[in-house]
C-alpha cells in the first residue's frame, strides 16, 4: 500500500496570549542587567523573526483516521520593538522552542506543552513553559482561524526586565507573569542548507527523517510580557492559521 500527498500541508501558526481589556503593559529591557535607567523602553512588543519546523505523526496516521500529533521547533530573533524602534543591542537576543499539540483536520488543534528559551547572547536569561493554546485549521489555508498560547514565566534572571513604572520582574514562580508571542507564518519550500540543519539539529532529527506531511515556516511577529491579568478581564489576541491544503491519499 502506498500513500501519496498531492499538496504539502501548508501551516500558519499564531503563538498569541492574554492580555487585560483595555491595557497593555509597557516594559523595559536593559541589556547590561545592571539598572532600569539605562534600559530600553518598550511600550508593547518586541519585534520578531521565527523560522520553524512542523514535524507530524500524519504518515503513519492519516489512513487511521483524521486525528494527528505535532511537534512545534524553532529559533527567533529580535529585530527591533514597537514595529519602529532599532538598537543594534537588538541582534544579541535569540530564541528557542519546542511546543506540542494535537489536532483533527479540518477542525480544531490545542497546545499542550512546550518550552521558549530567551537568550542575550549565550547566556539564557528567560524560561517559559506552555500554559495552555488552542486554535483551528482551515482545509484550504484560509480564512484565518484562531489561535492562542499563553505561557507562564518559570524562570528569569535578575536586572534584564522591568515594568514601565520602573518595578524590576525578579525570579518568579509559575503564574506570577506572562508572556506571549503572535505571529503569522508562511511556508519556506526550499530552506536554505545552515537554515535547515539548525532547525533539524534542535528538534533532533535528519533531513531523511521527514515526510511528506513535515513542513518548514518563516514566522514574523511580536514578543509580550505582561503581569497576570484578573481572569474575567482576559481578551484573546490575535489570529493565525494552521491550514491542510491539497491533501488526499492515494492507495495502490
Amino acid at each position: 500500500m502506498k500513500k501519496r500527498v498531492s499538496g504539502l500541508i501548508i501551516g500558519l501558526f499564531l503563538i498569541a496570549g492574554l492580555t487585560q481589556s483595555g491595557y497593555a503593559a509597557g516594559w523595559a529591557f536593559d541589556y547590561d542587567g545592571d539598572g532600569a535607567a539605562s534600559a530600553i523602553s518598550i511600550s508593547e512588543f518586541w519585534d520578531v523573526t521565527s523560522p520553524n519546523l512542523v514535524v507530524t505523526d500524519l504518515a503513519d496516521g492519516a489512513a487511521n483516521g483524521t486525528g494527528f500529533s505535532f511537534s512545534n521547533y524553532g529559533l527567533f530573533s529580535v529585530t527591533g520593538a514597537d514595529s519602529y524602534i532599532t538598537n543594534p543591542a537588538f541582534s544579541r537576543l535569540s530564541g528557542e522552542y519546542e511546543f506540542q499539540g494535537t489536532g483533527i483536520l479540518g477542525s480544531d488543534i490545542t497546545f499542550e506543552t512546550g518550552v521558549l528559551k530567551l537568550f542575550l547572547d549565550s547566556t539564557q536569561i528567560m524560561t517559559l513553559s506552555v500554559q495552555s493554546g488552542e486554535g483551528a485549521i482551515g482545509t484550504e489555508g484560509y480564512p484565518n482561524g484562531t489561535i492562542s498560547i499563553t505561557y507562564t514565566v518559570d524562570a528569569l534572571l535578575d536586572g534584564y526586565f522591568y515594568w514601565d513604572d520602573g518595578t524590576a520582574l525578579t525570579p518568579v514562580e509559575a503564574g506570577e507573569t506572562l508572556a506571549m508571542t503572535t505571529t503569522n507564518a508562511s511556508v519556506i519550500n526550499s530552506p536554505v542548507q545552515g537554515l535547515q540543519d539548525d532547525l533539524l539539529a534542535l528538534a533532533g532529527l535528519s533531513a531523511g527523517d521527514l515526510s511528506d506531511y513535515d513542513f518548514y515556516l518563516s514566522s514574523n511577529g511580536q514578543y509580550r510580557l505582561e503581569p497576570v491579568p484578573v481572569p474575567s478581564a482576559f481578551l484573546l489576541l490575535g489570529f493565525g492559521i494552521i491550514g491542510l491544503v491539497g491533501f488526499r491519499r492515494k492507495i495502490k
